[in-house]
């Protein structure tokens, strides 16, 4: 795999929400499919990323943590990468920061797609295989069985002269 745009990988959908919404609200979007994190937004420039954890974290701390706004159990100041970084920096930042989400921004900073390790590894995988099939209809012995398959250039010029073959 060459160099990629982390923008390129196929992205989980972005779920965002601003920072006065209800813990509540919240907790409702990660309970949804393929949501692993909530970016909290103002405007579209991300300010913060809610996970389980967190919201898990701030259960003995508060009596009604439900109703609390976003910005209460966010983990604030996310780290983000350029949607134009190469893929391959995303386990170094995956690894440095400790986070398993990493949301992507353009060059103005606005929020375009979140990404973790769940989808660099579907993406190297799907070259690997990419790889692998190549090889294998390369290999010697898939050449010889398409050779095995394939009439013989006398049957199909005898076939060709009597019309029985396009």
């Amino acid at each position: 795999m060459g160099t990629m745009p982390v923008r390129h990988l196929d992205c989980s959908p972005v779920v965002t929400v601003p920072a006065t919404a209800p813990v509540r609200e919240v907790v409702e979007e990660l309970n949804g499919d393929d949501t692993d994190a909530v970016v909290v937004v103002d405007g579209a420039e991300p300010v913060g990323i809610v996970t389980f954890e967190d919201v898990a974290l701030a259960i003995p701390h508060h009596d009604d943590v439900a109703s609390m706004p976003a910005r209460e159990v966010m983990t604030p100041n996310p780290v983000v990468l350029p949607e134009s970084a190469d893929a391959m920096d995303l386990p170094r930042v995956v690894d440095d920061h400790d986070v398993e989400q990493v949301p992507l921004v353009d060059a103005d900073g606005n929020l375009t797609g979140i990404v973790g390790m769940t989808e660099l590894v579907a993406s190297v995988s799907e070259e690997l295989r990419a790889v692998g099939d190549a090889r294998d209809a390369y290999s010697p012995d898939y050449l010889d069985t398409a050779r095995e398959s394939r009439p013989s250039r006398e049957g199909r010029v005898f076939r060709l002269s009597v019309g029985t073959e396009d």
